[in-house]
């Protein structure tokens, strides 16, 4: 099986992928029809398949067949003929025919000379889409407002007796996917998004480019928490460039090891790593963001050579409508080995040379799934280098359970009019192809005479018009500090943020607001709120934040919060010494000193959790849930 080329170790090309996933999951019922005709349990598949995909899901024994689960997902064979499913040797998952989910294209199977033993049943064949420039499937019976996986498959093997593999796009609704591209007419494409449904209903289409008939394998669609991938949002969707499962050598692990049905590729190398493996369960903590599968977390990666690092890397996968993709990563971390009281594993990650996330040392607990990850695309390079280095306190080598990459996609119009649905051959819905804006920082204006000489800021710059734009003029105010007030807002994504707006009548001059700004530029730190942007226009001076949502700490200690419950002894202490490390990061790096009063003036506020030298009390890989809205504590 041929896979999309992303990761690379040391220069060397592994395998990496695109998928995605569907349906709740739901009360299972279990019906045995063995004892029916053929023609009889045909049918009645086809009608359970439709009342699964609403609600269900449903065990079917057949005769001499294994049980198989529609785990209320939606799982499509492109191009299967008749009413019969194929059911997936490996998952024992259901694919449905396509035709209830399009009328248009035509079906075809594959050239024998790509057919194997191993080849699973719905890369057979393949419907395509020789009429039209545009042909979409219509996925229904989805939860609005949910969270989903969407994945689509695609082996050409050339089916069409051309031997030329077409080039074509992707589009989720009227948004812009991804440009699928088959290498070869033996290999697999396969393209992934999480996304927001705002409808009962999505759309995916296939869109021809002038270089080919566009062609789909299979389609599938998979239920997701709303509470994990915290990134994918209603106007920002996730495409998937890889997933990497360290350490497991050669097999791939999905559902029902992952009931989320994610598709996690193997990498390992005994050359350079060794494998650190255990049976025991690795638990997901309670309010786990991404929920990676007990299966994956089971294995690492560390270097054979203790004293050496852990390096790998990606390269940008630039596409059509965003030639420099914004990419996001997620590491997931686990300890499986139980160390002596004189051991030490402590490390942290680098991409392309400088810090990632934070500079103290990362502890993984032992049996328990952490993570890393970003809140915002990674700076923008042809190629990402990632380093994982052990501290100077550490005993024992890094390590390295799995890891996810993806690129942000628009998905603003992902809801679209039905009358662009099932089978439009015509363009009566024209994408939205504008490129996303860049965040990239505006350049400083020539009145800024101190910027210019002393302060160097890679986040994005905010006019004045725009933060009334964002906070909607300034309407909802979060809270109150000694220089400023703190306004709810919005970007243009849909990215919730905390601004903090300087008030005229403040102390607080243009030089010790720009050493703030400087010096929350170049805090990163995994208990410290991070500063998304600024804006210097005029007599106008705002902070732009990350917003934090569940509460102030105040209210966690009362039970107050969001979710009416208290904290217990061990989360405070917790918070307790997460917001010391982050204090004793800011007040100790010599690079900060210089400015740190300044910063940390602003903490006279009664409601810490509102101003921007507030901590936001949360132990960035998920073990103490958040504790304020607005910059706050970690």
């Amino acid at each position: 099986m041929v896979a999309t080329s992303w990761l690379l170790l040391l220069g060397l090309a592994t395998a990496g992928v695109l998928q995605a996933r569907a349906q709740p999951d739901s009360i299972g019922t279990t019906l045995n029809i063995s004892m029916v005709s053929q023609s009889i349990r045909s049918f009645l598949l086809h009608v359970l398949m439709a009342y699964a995909s609403r609600q269900h899901r449903f065990c079917l024994r057949l005769k001499n067949e294994r049980c198989f689960a529609v785990a209320g997902f939606i799982s499509i064979d492109c191009g299967l003929p008749g009413t019969a499913n194929s059911v997936d040797d490996a998952t024992k998952l259901s694919y449905a025919p396509d035709a209830a989910f399009t009328d248009a294209g035509s079906n075809s199977n594959i050239s024998a000379e790509y057919i194997t033993p191993t080849l699973a049943k719905r890369y057979l064949n393949v419907r395509s889409f020789p009429d039209g420039a545009r042909n979409c499937y219509t996925l229904r019976s989805i939860v609005a407002g949910l969270k989903y996986l969407l994945r689509a498959e695609f082996k050409y093997g050339n089916y069409d007796g051309l031997n030329r593999p077409p080039v074509f796009d992707l589009y989720a609704g009227v948004n812009f996917w991804s440009r699928v591209n088959v290498s070869s007419p033996d290999g697999v494409e396969r393209l992934e998004a999480i996304v927001v449904v705002p409808d009962d209903y999505v759309h995916v289409c296939l869109v021809n480019t002038g270089s080919g008939t566009p062609f789909i394998s299979a389609l599938e669609l998979r239920p997701l928490k709303s509470s994990i991938y915290p990134q994918a949002n209603a106007t920002q969707g996730l495409a998937l460039l890889g997933r990497i499962n360290f350490g497991q050598a050669d097999a791939i692990v999905r559902y029902p090891d992952d009931p989320r049905d994610r598709v996690w590729f193997p990498w390992a190398d005994a050359t350079i790593w060794d494998v650190i493996s255990t049976t025991d369960r690795v638990q997901n903590l309670e309010s786990d963001k991404f929920e990676a599968p007990s299966k994956v977390m089971q294995t690492a990666i560390t270097p054979r050579n203790a004293s050496n690092n852990i390096t790998f890397s990606w390269n940008s996968k630039p596409q059509p409508r965003d030639p420099a993709p914004g990419y996001m990563a997620i590491m997931y971390f686990s300890e499986l080995q139980r160390l002596s009281s004189s051991a030490v594993r402590e490390f942290f990650v680098e991409i392309n040379d400088v810090v990632w996330r934070s500079t103290l040392g990362f502890r993984p607990d032992y049996l328990f799934s952490d993570y890393s990850y970003s809140t915002a695309p990674l700076p923008a390079s042809t190629r990402y280098n990632v380093s994982i280095n052990a501290t100077a306190n550490s005993t024992l080598p890094p390590f390295i359970n799995a890891i996810e990459v993806y690129s942000v996609i628009s998905t603003t119009g992902l809801g679209t009019d039905s009358s662009d649905g099932s089978t439009t051959t015509n363009n009566t819905v024209k994408p939205q192809n504008d490129t996303p804006m860049s965040y990239a920082p505006a350049s400083l204006a020539p009145r800024d005479a101190y910027a210019q000489s002393s302060l160097h800021l890679e986040n994005r710059r905010f006019t004045y018009k725009e933060l009334e734009m964002i906070t909607n003029k300034f309407q909802r105010v979060l809270g109150r500090g000694g220089f400023a007030k703190v306004y709810d807002g919005f970007l243009e994504d849909g990215t919730q943020v905390a601004v903090k707006l300087r008030s005229q009548s403040s102390n607080q001059g243009v030089k010790e607001f720009l050493i703030e700004a400087q010096i929350l530029t170049r805090i990163h730190h995994k208990n410290l709120v991070s500063m998304i942007g600024y804006c210097k226009d005029g007599q106008y001076m705002a902070l732009v934040y990350e917003y934090m949502s569940e509460g102030t700490l105040q209210e966690q200690i009362a039970g107050s919060g969001r979710n009416g419950k208290r904290l217990t002894w061990r989360q405070r202490l917790r918070i307790a010494l997460d917001s010391a490390q982050g204090s004793f990061y800011t007040g100790s790096s010599s690079d900060l000193d210089l400015g740190y009063n300044a910063y940390a003036a602003d903490s006279q506020s009664a409601d810490v959790s509102q101003t921007s030298s507030a901590f936001e009390m949360e132990h960035n890989f998920g073990k103490v849930p958040r504790m304020g809205r607005g910059p706050v504590a970690r």
